[in-house]
């Protein structure tokens, strides 16, 4: 197959694991939304119920610091596929659990299960990165990413509209099933990927856990090219992260406009990344995976530094549309050079390496986003934020200069055909 007519339908294999994605982030939509009404109703003031979402949203971001190195580890140890589905199983259980939160007192629990579901879906999504490239051939590992970043934004606008209905029709009860029976279903897709090895060769299997966690580390401190894509997306990251932070004051503050215009931003957002998706097999059969992560970096950053600036909503709308149009290359070539430029047997570790410090970054840069508009004003906040994102391209793309030669070869095999 060639890179510009890959069709993931016909690899069975690579359309039941794009196929478990999009029906677990759908259902995680149903889960998020659930949650944030329910929280809220357990609190008259508008305040104490954003400090207890908070409190939700930091357990679910804790088991990526906590966990993330050691998950990479095992990844790398176990079989992929059984991770996956070990995963998805604990989660299917886990969810329900959420419907047992009736009052303020019950938080404490809801803190529990978020940080227990964060902590398997850590688990979860370096195994799912590191099995693509058995799935698909290497010429379509970018074609095949982009596919991917073009489920999570199906999820992403189908999901906040449908969980909308179902927590106004039924309630949060029946999203939390919704959430947990995608887990299930997620799990019996993966089950079907058979014909291709979904655990990692080259460990020393009679090597303990330990031993391997510390050769990931190694593998880390002497890795350029890891440690050019790991502190070029943290610097990038340190602008990301606070955008949402900013949005809402942003849309009031500039605008006079609420919840609907936000809505409206998300969903052109939506619009743009499917399109910048559907672009992916075109820029992988002519650029490199690095050159379209840099341009896109480029256009991510200026955007982001002119949206605080723009007169007139309709031109924000615009710039948030090219925003959108510049992550799905930019995502799917960032997965395809881990992918080609990490051996298949640290794949775990090293996706896990850059989880953790595009987290810390994240925290760092939520935590600030306030305090800085405070001071210099939103769409100067803006600016800055873009400036940290182009800095991030430029200090990448920089690190990365001369370490092709780390691109391992990919493994022999044959595609699953649909019959």
């Amino acid at each position: 197959m060639k890179l510009n007519t890959f069709r993931f339908w016909k690899v069975r294999n690579f359309l039941l694991l794009w196929s478990a994605q999009v029906i677990s982030a759908m259902g995680d939509t149903f889960n998020f939304l659930a949650l944030a009404l329910k929280v809220d109703s357990l609190f008259p003031d508008p305040s104490d119920s954003a400090r207890a979402l908070s409190g939700v949203l930091i357990a679910s971001v804790l088991p990526q610091l906590v966990f993330g190195l050691v998950a990479g580890t095992l990844v790398d140890r176990w079989d992929r596929k059984k991770v996956m589905i070990v995963s998805d199983l604990a989660r299917f259980l886990l969810i329900p659990l959420y419907m047992l939160v009736q009052t303020p007192d019950d938080l404490p629990l809801a803190y529990v299960v978020a940080f227990l579901a964060s902590m398997f879906s850590v688990m979860f999504y370096p195994a799912r990165s590191a099995l693509i490239p058995r799935v698909v051939s290497e010429g379509d590992l970018l074609s095949a990413n982009g596919w991917m970043q073009i489920g999570q934004t199906m999820a992403r606008l189908a999901g906040p509209a449908l969980g909308g209905i179902v927590v106004g029709m039924w309630g949060s009860r029946v999203a939390f099933m919704v959430d947990s029976a995608s887990f299930l279903i997620s799990g019996l897709l993966i089950l079907g990927i058979a014909g291709v090895a979904t655990r990692a060769t080259g460990e020393d299997e009679t090597q303990n856990a330990w031993f391997e966690f510390k050769k990931g580390i190694s593998f880390t401190i002497h890795s350029r090219f890891l440690q050019g894509i790991t502190l070029g997306l943290g610097v990038v990251m340190l602008g990301v992260g606070g955008l949402d932070v900013l949005i809402v004051p942003f849309l009031r503050s500039s605008f006079q406009a609420g919840a609907e215009a936000l809505g409206g931003l998300m969903t052109v957002q939506g619009i743009g990344m499917v399109i910048g998706g559907l672009a992916v097999s075109w820029l992988g059969s002519n650029y490199k995976p690095l050159r379209i992560v840099f341009v896109c970096m480029v256009i991510l950053g200026v955007g982001v530094s002119l949206v605080g600036f723009m007169p007139v909503i309709a031109l924000s709308v615009a710039m948030v549309l090219i925003i959108g149009l510049s992550l799905p290359p930019l995502n799917a070539g960032l997965q395809t050079m881990l992918q080609q430029g990490i051996p298949n047997e640290m794949l775990g570790r090293a996706g896990s390496v850059v989880d953790v410090g595009l987290s810390v970054a994240s925290i760092v840069s939520m935590a600030a986003a306030g305090w800085v508009s405070g001071l210099i004003g939103i769409p100067w906040t803006y600016a800055l934020c873009g400036g940290f994102i182009l800095v991030g391209g430029v200090l990448m793309t920089s690190l990365l200069s001369g370490a092709d030669e780390l691109r391992p070869i990919q493994p022999e095999f044959e595609p699953a055909a649909m019959d």
